[in-house]
């Protein structure tokens, strides 16, 4: 399995947009999903694989970089994709899910990627009832994560892209859950990160019924006063389930975020004691944390943190409280990789590819990004964005199945994925073409 997630600037800046056009929201969360970025990496622990370090998919960076090919001049649209014939699985041993949406982000949808020794879109999902959505998969699924507004999980078949089923994730008392994330434990069980509550759920994806996919609830609201703790990431590592919380106020990052770690055994809660005030988690020495995955390699759990992005008075001293920091998953040490501070720009994503080579997105505004190297052993990041990367909308980034780095992004006249070889930042091919924006993004082996 592989993962890839997305710069959360656009999933937040797309669910404030529906704040707005919607006039409403049931607390903090529903307006303010992921903080910045989703991507994230690749890795989505979702299943504790990491996509950014699996040892059997991405080898050494850069080894089969040119093994991918280039983009056939097929498909460029959903309705000629979906009307031609879909690749063999002889052709594309991989398929890759993008979520997409529209420029006004009023309109959304999956479009998926035949990756062999071509990459050509081959199919698109019906389209979502809101762009705020997120990808993520168990391996063989794929699962369609309806944000703001929607509040729900679709299972999809990834060979005829068709619908398995749809199930909310709002709860008896009627308020919206804004889901976030979906961490898988085995086939029948699985843990939803539902951001506007201080709810845990824990569900069966193999159900055939709503009443079936509900199983249970574990309890974080302790972590926020206000009871919502913008629960925005979810990985499950072994017997144990990670879950990176926001803890904002009034959508503002005022305290510092927290990692809450759950036995998924017996689903209640590890006292780590690396939290405060009396709290199980981990306290995270940065803000406003965005994405979060796995690092097998290292055994640590990698979170990036926006800081206050969204501050108008924008980059300084006061707003750059983001960052990277390492978790260990065994023992729950946290150590600082990058701190925004050296860099004077707001930490959006990371993608880690080799033991010594990185990417690090940075944003100074929405719709302005820089992607740089960096090494991930000692955080050190090189000072000059990729030149190709500077001052650009970067809407994703991950590594891919065949070791090449995947980067979204947001063209009005060409959107899609560039891709770079990690081993000297060369591009590999020409622009994967997808019909709407890219955001998140996951990788499955056929």
């Amino acid at each position: 399995m592989f993962i890839k997630r997305a710069p959360l600037t656009r999933a937040l800046a797309s669910s404030v947009l529906l704040v707005a056009l919607s006039a409403c929201s049931s607390s903090d969360d529903d307006s303010l999903t992921d903080g910045i970025n989703d991507v994230t990496s690749e890795a989505d622990a979702d299943t504790g694989a990491d996509a950014d370090t699996d040892a059997d998919a991405e080898t050494d960076a850069g080894a089969n970089a040119d093994a991918e090919g280039d983009q056939v001049a097929a498909a460029t649209t959903c309705e000629a994709a979906n009307a031609a014939e879909t690749l063999s699985a002889a052709d594309a041993p991989y398929f890759a899910f993008a979520n997409t949406r529209s420029t006004g982000f009023d309109a959304g949808f999956y479009e998926r990627l035949s990756i062999g020794e071509n990459v050509e879109l081959s199919g698109c999902s019906e389209p979502n009832a809101s762009s705020d959505n997120f990808a993520v998969t168990d391996g063989t699924h794929l699962y369609g994560i309806g944000r703001f507004n929607q509040d729900n999980v679709t299972r999809y078949n990834i060979e005829t892209f068709e619908a398995d089923y749809q199930y909310s994730v709002v709860g008896d008392d009627g308020v919206a859950s804004n889901p976030h994330d979906m961490a898988f434990v085995d086939e029948t069980k699985a843990y939803v990160a539902r951001y506007g509550t201080g709810e845990v759920w824990i569900v069966n994806p193999s159900a055939t019924s709503q009443e079936e996919f509900f199983v249970g609830t574990i309890d974080l609201s302790a972590y926020d006063a206000d009871g919502a703790t913008e629960m925005t990431r979810a990985v499950v590592v072994g017997d144990r389930l990670f879950v990176l919380m926001q803890r904002l106020q009034q959508f503002s990052p005022t305290q510092n975020g927290y990692i809450a770690v759950i036995d998924t055994n017996t689903d209640t809660e590890i006292a780590t004691g690396q939290g405060a005030d009396g709290l199980n988690g981990i306290e995270l020495p940065m803000r406003n944390g965005l994405d979060m995955f796995f690092n097998d390699a290292t055994n640590d759990l990698v979170v990036s943190s926006a800081g206050d992005f969204f501050n108008p008075d924008g980059a300084n001293a006061d707003t750059l409280t983001g960052g990277v920091a390492l978790v260990d998953a065994t023992d729950f040490s946290v150590e600082v990789l990058i701190d925004d501070d050296t860099l004077g720009e707001f930490v959006d994503s990371v993608a880690i590819a080799s033991a010594d080579k990185g990417y690090v997105v940075t944003t100074t505004s929405f719709g302005t990004a820089f992607l740089r190297a960096f090494n991930p052993t000692t955080g050190v990041v090189e000072t000059d964005p990729l030149s190709n990367f500077s001052g650009i909308d970067i809407t994703a980034i991950g590594v891919g199945p065949m070791g090449n780095v995947w980067i979204g992004i947001n063209d009005d006249a060409a959107p899609g994925f560039d891709r770079i070889n990690p081993a000297d930042d060369s591009p590999v091919g020409g622009r994967i073409r997808t019909e709407l924006i890219p955001e998140s993004l996951v990788f499955i082996a056929r």
